[in-house]
């Protein structure tokens, strides 16, 4: 069994709901414990996340870990990040050792996340994917001066923690006592700081594993379902702001098959508007982009089909 951890609160929650579902629908083996890094969800909330993942398995095993949020409340950043991002430096604190997955609540997962493990060295403390948009001599300004070009720099938001190296080397400190006095100047907050103080310790995992979703829209859709993770990694979220792009789409139907009911009025009115333009796939000028909307939707309706008798 491998240990996932993904962290919301209640304004959070549907990212929380989508991933979490996209998760266990492509979790083929039932080797996936899913544990949730609460900063204040509801139990209203906590109730459907719990119905909606037994009908997807009835199997899957869910824990509840509460976070302190006052104690990531002190740090900021050169963006504006939440401050949930910190609490993926809490989870070598819960599970002590072995590997654990961490993932973004904003992502759609199509690959079975237990498969990346047979792909982390043991040498190592954490594993990612090289973040395109970033590179430490331009996230660390305090760097400058160093050969810093040797250091992969990844995206967080999908990393695998080797936790007994995590905790042999003590990182939770150094990473919270660096950030107490630079995160101010951190462009990408923890993220910032794994990647400063986990420098020569970092081994990188293939792309597809946490593809951005404007990544994704550029090559429009050209991904085999079931091969890629989607990271919706913009300020733009599909719940929040919904825009007629190929990822927004893939989104939205796997919302709509999975919890049709869990969104606000106002949610469903922008649901309901998207899933319209979606079937009206002509409206779409080009070719390559309405074949492979088409092709993500049946590959959605398959594995439905498989989980849930409600297409």
């Amino acid at each position: 069994m491998v240990n996932v951890f993904l962290c919301s609160d209640r304004i959070f929650f549907i990212g929380l709901l989508a991933t979490a579902c996209s998760i266990v629908a492509s979790d083929k083996k039932s080797k996936i414990i899913i544990n949730i890094l609460d900063a204040g969800i509801s139990t209203t909330q906590w109730k459907c996340l719990i119905n909606t993942l037994h009908k997807i398995n009835a199997k899957t095993i869910i824990k509840r870990h509460s976070v302190d949020v006052g104690l990531l409340s002190k740090f900021t950043s050169k963006r504006e990040l939440t401050n949930l991002t910190y609490a993926r430096l809490l989870i070598p604190q819960i599970i002590k050792s072995g590997h654990v997955i961490y993932v973004d609540s904003d992502f759609i997962c199509t690959k079975s996340l237990y498969d990346v493990i047979n792909l982390i060295p043991e040498n190592k403390t954490i594993s990612g994917v090289i973040d395109l948009d970033g590179k430490l001599i331009n996230d660390c300004p305090w760097g400058e001066g160093l050969d810093l070009s040797k250091y992969n720099y990844i995206n967080c938001g999908f990393i695998v923690i080797n936790t007994t190296r995590w905790n042999e080397n003590n990182y939770t400190e150094k990473i919270f006592n660096f950030l107490e006095e630079q995160s101010h100047n951190c462009t990408y907050g923890d993220q910032s700081a794994i990647n400063w103080i986990l420098r020569g310790d970092i081994a990188v995992i293939p792309n597809e594993w946490n593809i951005f979703s404007n990544y994704f829209d550029f090559y429009n859709g050209s991904f085999q379902p079931g091969s890629i993770n989607i990271h919706y990694a913009s300020g733009i979220k599909p719940w929040k702001r919904p825009v007629l792009t190929i990822s927004h789409i893939v989104w939205f139907y796997y919302a709509h098959v999975f919890f049709p009911g869990e969104f606000s009025v106002l949610s469903a009115i922008k649901m309901t508007n998207i899933l319209r333009l979606a079937k009206s796939i002509n409206l779409l000028k080009n070719i390559k982009e309405r074949k492979n909307i088409i092709l993500w939707i049946d590959y959605i309706k398959s594995i439905v089909a498989n989980k849930l008798n409600i297409i």
